[in-house]
């Protein structure tokens, strides 16, 4: 953040792209958490393994993962591969 403007960055998580912009906060508006579906199910997803007791090195995987924003292939697969270990992986994940 410059001393005016907010450093946003634009990522294409297909594309594995990232397009950075500097904006004025008045140009900015919050979204609602619903207004994006994949953030909540993710966000539940991490809930749910918060409650597991979980390694010290999960708990950090978890912490990187959790941030408002869609997550990459490989980042979904970090957080596949712990769910799997607890048995709590979605229906649509091969087991």
């Amino acid at each position: 953040m410059t001393q005016d403007n907010v450093e946003v960055g634009l990522d294409d998580a297909q594309m594995v792209t990232m397009q950075d912009y500097s904006l004025k906060p008045q140009q900015l508006t919050s979204l609602p958490l619903e207004r994006e579906p994949q953030l909540v199910e993710i966000s539940n997803r991490i809930a749910l393994l918060r409650s597991c007791h979980l390694d010290p090195c999960e708990r950090e995987i978890l912490s990187m993962l959790e941030r408002p924003i869609v997550l990459t292939p490989a980042e979904l697969e970090y957080l596949v591969g712990i769910e799997k270990r607890y048995g709590i992986a979605p229906s649509w994940v091969n087991v």
